[in-house]
Protein backbone atom coordinates (compact mmCIF):
# COMPACT_ATOMS: atom_id res chain seq x y z
CA UNK A 1 0.00 0.00 0.00
CA UNK A 2 1.52 3.27 -0.73
CA UNK A 3 1.50 6.56 0.84
CA UNK A 4 -1.82 7.56 -0.63
CA UNK A 5 -3.77 4.72 -0.08
CA UNK A 6 -2.21 4.20 3.07
CA UNK A 7 -3.66 7.64 4.51
CA UNK A 8 -7.42 7.25 2.63
CA UNK A 9 -7.25 3.99 4.72
CA UNK A 10 -6.74 5.64 7.58
CA UNK A 11 -9.56 8.50 6.70
CA UNK A 12 -11.94 5.68 6.05
CA UNK A 13 -11.34 4.16 9.57
CA UNK A 14 -11.60 7.30 11.31
CA UNK A 15 -14.71 8.78 9.39
CA UNK A 16 -16.14 5.13 10.40
CA UNK A 17 -15.41 5.84 14.14
CA UNK A 18 -17.23 9.39 13.70
CA UNK A 19 -20.50 7.47 12.47
CA UNK A 20 -20.08 5.34 15.54
CA UNK A 21 -19.71 7.28 17.83
CA UNK A 22 -20.64 11.10 16.99
CA UNK A 23 -17.28 12.57 17.74
CA UNK A 24 -15.36 15.10 15.27
CA UNK A 25 -12.03 13.67 14.42
CA UNK A 26 -11.09 13.52 10.63
CA UNK A 27 -10.21 16.62 8.38
CA UNK A 28 -8.56 16.44 5.41
CA UNK A 29 -8.37 19.99 4.84
CA UNK A 30 -6.81 20.50 7.81
CA UNK A 31 -4.26 17.47 6.87
CA UNK A 32 -3.21 19.01 3.39
CA UNK A 33 -2.75 22.51 5.22
CA UNK A 34 -0.77 20.98 7.84
CA UNK A 35 1.27 18.44 5.33
CA UNK A 36 3.30 21.85 4.91
CA UNK A 37 4.93 20.31 1.29
CA UNK A 38 2.91 20.72 -2.22
CA UNK A 39 1.01 18.56 -2.73
CA UNK A 40 3.56 16.94 -5.42
CA UNK A 41 6.03 16.46 -2.77
CA UNK A 42 7.02 12.88 -2.88
CA UNK A 43 6.24 12.99 1.67
CA UNK A 44 2.80 14.74 1.20
CA UNK A 45 0.50 12.12 1.90
CA UNK A 46 3.03 10.61 4.70
CA UNK A 47 2.94 14.15 6.07
CA UNK A 48 -1.24 14.11 5.43
CA UNK A 49 -1.30 10.77 7.64
CA UNK A 50 0.97 11.79 10.39
CA UNK A 51 -0.92 15.18 10.70
CA UNK A 52 -4.37 13.38 10.89
CA UNK A 53 -2.70 10.97 13.21
CA UNK A 54 -2.25 13.78 15.48
CA UNK A 55 -5.18 15.49 14.98
CA UNK A 56 -7.77 12.54 15.68
CA UNK A 57 -5.81 11.97 19.13
CA UNK A 58 -6.01 15.78 19.82
CA UNK A 59 -9.59 15.55 19.26
CA UNK A 60 -10.46 12.17 20.78
CA UNK A 61 -8.63 13.64 24.08
CA UNK A 62 -10.64 16.91 23.59
CA UNK A 63 -13.96 15.10 24.06
CA UNK A 64 -12.67 12.79 26.96
CA UNK A 65 -11.51 9.46 24.78
CA UNK A 66 -8.58 7.57 23.74
CA UNK A 67 -8.24 7.65 19.96
CA UNK A 68 -5.92 3.56 19.99
CA UNK A 69 -8.75 2.53 22.03
CA UNK A 70 -11.30 3.79 19.33
CA UNK A 71 -9.57 2.95 16.68
CA UNK A 72 -8.86 -1.08 18.01
CA UNK A 73 -5.08 -0.31 18.31
CA UNK A 74 -2.93 -1.72 20.91
CA UNK A 75 0.36 -0.32 22.13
Amino acid sequence: MNAEQRYYALQDEIQAIERRTGLYLADQSVDMENAGVPRGDPSFFERCYSAAMVAAELRAEEAGENFSDLIGWTN
